[in-house]
């Protein structure tokens, strides 16, 4: 496969709307080539809508064949199925060159127009050549476009979710802080919240709210310890 060009035309707001425009004037798709090698048929139509022709050939001249096009044709809800489209039979194959984009003077509609001094052809006057034509540029761009904003979404979780834990983290170690005290020897040897000193019920055994104090240290036993002291000194 060969390499793609490093970078592409810029895919600003006036590119997509070219892009849109250029899709809504085509044939409508699904698109697929089809035809049959023992009769030397070969064309290009849609999967739908009754098959009808995008893009089939003719002879041209001895040794050549020029693309044909439906001119005239249009495409509209289907009375039956309002949700589907139908491509109404009527419409003209046209030879391509026929309809030709000349390059001395792109406006010129015939050959025999006096701007038309040389005959060589740069595109193709019909919706469907031109969205052929223009796919090979546009499907890269838009590859390139969807993963870029793939990529920004990605970046954008990816920050949002770190705010997230940022925040966590700053509410754990409030939590942490709020729940770090000071330390005071208790009557057995061990350490208990000084917090829990000052608690008003800290030497009653059905004080349950001493007890689940934050610190998780103190305990009925050393509560009581720690009454039988203050009964002792008082």
């Amino acid at each position: 496969m060969g390499k793609q060009p490093e970078s592409l035309p810029e895919l600003d707001g006036a590119r997509l709307r070219e892009i849109r425009q250029a899709c809504e004037k085509a044939t409508p798709g699904e698109w697929g080539w089809y035809g049959n090698t023992d009769t030397g048929h070969l064309f290009l139509a849609t999967n739908r809508y009754g098959r009808s022709v995008v893009m089939g050939f003719r002879r041209w001249g001895m040794q050549a064949a020029t693309p044909t096009f439906a001119v005239e044709r249009e495409w509209g809800p289907h009375p039956d199925h309002p949700d589907e489209l139908r491509i109404y039979p009527h419409g003209r194959m046209t030879p391509a060159h026929e309809l030709p984009v000349y390059e001395v003077a792109p406006a010129a509609t015939d050959r025999d127009d006096p701007q038309v001094y040389r005959a060589d052809l740069i595109g193709i006057r019909h919706p469907d050549a031109e969205f052929i034509a223009g796919a090979r540029t546009w499907v890269p761009q838009l590859v390139e476009e969807v993963e870029r904003l793939r990529f920004e979404r990605t970046r954008t979780v990816c920050w949002r979710r770190a705010v997230e834990l940022r925040a966590e983290r700053d509410a754990l170690a409030a939590e942490i802080d709020k729940n770090t005290h000071d330390f005071v020897a208790a009557p057995d040897g061990e350490d208990i919240c000084a917090a829990t000193v000052d608690h008003p019920h800290y030497g009653l055994d059905d004080c349950d709210e001493a007890e689940d104090h934050p610190c998780h240290v103190t305990s009925r036993r050393v509560l009581a310890g720690l009454a039988d002291k203050e009964n002792r000194d008082g």
